[in-house]
């Protein structure tokens, strides 16, 4: 009799929880930021990076052009996962700029090791001033932001399937 109330109490609290579906929202597919003022937001190309042995990078040689940043962390467990597709892109998009920049908070060995680790093929800066993260992060990385010629940028801070064949499209669009 006590299992079966108690079963039959467990059910009827546990019941609302299965009732509701799903607890994940559907994912937005991003779309071009928007300034405050209600046009595109553009790239800023005066943001201050740095390479690997400490050397000014000068971010405005990808003005002007189609370019892909992929922001990380290399310690990062979803970066290091996720770096894959970037070099997927690297590949099969060989005319667009690709490039990868390391959070600010990024220890230049730590740089080194991912790109030893993970092969990488594109140029890889670090964001030793925190501007780029600053203007850009959202507080969460990975992040893969796409700048089309114009400068404007859409940010996708997700990499599933349905945003992989979205950053696809934008790219075959901008590769013509």
């Amino acid at each position: 009799m006590k299992k079966t109330l108690l079963l039959s109490l467990l059910l009827l609290c546990a019941a609302p929880l299965f009732a509701q579906g799903p607890l994940l929202e559907p994912e937005v597919v991003p779309t071009f930021e928007r300034a405050q003022d209600g046009t595109d937001a553009k790239m800023d190309f005066t943001v201050p990076l740095k390479t690997l042995d400490g050397q000014k990078a000068i971010f405005g040689t990808w003005s002007g052009k189609p370019l892909l940043v992929f922001y990380f962390m290399p310690t990062c467990g979803h970066c290091q996962h996720a770096y894959p597709l970037v070099e997927k892109m690297a590949k099969n998009y060989p005319n667009l700029g690709m490039i990868a920049v390391a959070s600010g908070s990024s220890a230049p060995d730590a740089v080194e090791k991912f790109r030893e680790t993970r092969n990488v093929s594109v140029p890889l800066f670090i964001d030793s001033s925190k501007k780029f993260g600053d203007k850009y992060g959202i507080g969460s990385v990975p992040m893969i932001v796409l700048v089309d010629a114009q400068g404007r940028y859409i940010r996708y801070r997700s990499f599933s399937e349905e945003v992989q064949r979205q950053i696809a499209k934008e790219l075959d669009a901008w590769a013509k």
